[in-house]
């Protein structure tokens, strides 16, 4: 059985700090950090990591105040499986009218910090990119 690497609150910190993140602690322990709005995506990405005791390393993202209109749900659902289907990580849902996008992962113990920062940059970058191409899709919908 493989030995299972556990990310700590301060290793995460750090990790994300080497990417040029902020990341913070919330009220409830969890690490979080926030891509803020730009010109290709008007609403903040606020990007929640959770690690569990079994070793599962989570990354979930939702995008502040970017509601799904009741009349775009249906839309709203085949981008979400269209994206799953194709891009492989992270999955896309919609829940309770906002999309939500999360990864989950184990890493084992001889997972060395260069690989995590690179695997969380690519599932930071494919959340962003989902938002940004859903907020397209939608407008013109």
């Amino acid at each position: 059985m493989t030995d299972i690497k556990h990310i700590g609150r301060d290793d995460l910190l750090r990790l994300l700090s080497e990417m040029d993140l902020e990341g913070k602690v919330g009220s409830d322990a969890t690490v979080y950090c926030v891509f803020p709005a730009d010109d290709d995506f008007g609403h903040d990405v606020v990007f929640t990591f959770t690690a569990d005791d079994d070793g599962w390393f989570g990354v979930e993202a939702i995008a502040d105040g970017f509601n799904i209109g009741e009349a775009q749900t249906g839309e709203a659902l085949v981008m979400c499986n269209e994206f799953s289907r194709r891009a492989r990580l992270p999955k896309a849902f919609v829940v309770n009218g906002r999309f939500k996008l999360d990864q989950w992962i184990v890493f084992p113990a001889s997972t060395d910090d260069d690989y995590i920062r690179q695997y969380l940059e690519l599932v930071l970058t494919m959340c962003w990119s989902f938002f940004v191409n859903a907020s397209r899709r939608l407008e013109q919908s």
